[in-house]
């Protein structure tokens, strides 16, 4: 047994004297005992969560982005050497953003709009608005 532990059992014991602070004692290390274990269950119940949303999340955001800076890429050509040297690639599908102003009752909202074209379904829209005061 480690240093800490007997230090600790020998605190435990070597205050049987004073009783008051005996059992104040006990109860400290009783709520420190339970303290730990708490973060580590917590801890360990969080990473296996996170371990499980991002299986079930990994086909909504694509594992990989490219971009063309402000330069337009060719998706055709793109797909083709994707398709040729990344057989494993399971889908591809291009997104663009851009930024778009709604009004509606003298209401004025700025969104970022995001486009995506799927082979199987023609275009899902996701729009990201916040309010402009």
């Amino acid at each position: 047994m480690g240093f800490p532990f007997f230090l600790a059992i020998r605190f435990l014991r070597g205050s049987q004297q004073e009783k008051a602070l005996s059992v104040m004692i006990k109860v400290c290390f009783m709520s420190i005992f339970i303290a730990v274990a708490s973060l580590t269950l917590i801890a360990a119940i969080m990473n296996g969560f996170e371990k499980e949303t991002y299986k079930k999340l990994q086909g909504i955001h694509a594992d990989l982005t490219l971009s063309g800076r402000n330069k337009p890429l060719q998706y055709g050509k793109l797909v083709s050497v994707i398709e040729k040297e990344f057989p494993e690639v399971i889908a591809i599908s291009p997104t663009s953003y851009g930024q778009v102003l709604l009004s509606h009752n003298e209401q004025t909202q700025i969104c970022l709009m995001k486009i995506t074209i799927f082979k199987n379904i023609s275009l899902c829209c996701e729009c990201q608005c916040m309010n402009r005061d």
